[in-house]
């Protein structure tokens, strides 16, 4: 038991992570495009 709650444990943490690291890329495109508009505008 305490072996798979361990597990469950570790990829639910991994599973999130990811999840965060996703988002960040997301963001991080998404401000960049914000920049590129930015200057074609200026």
């Amino acid at each position: 038991m305490k072996n798979t709650l361990a597990a469950l444990a570790v990829t639910a943490l991994f599973a999130s992570n990811t999840a965060n690291a996703q988002a960040n890329i997301i963001a991080s495109v998404a401000t960049s495009k914000m920049q590129y508009f930015n200057f074609d505008e200026m």
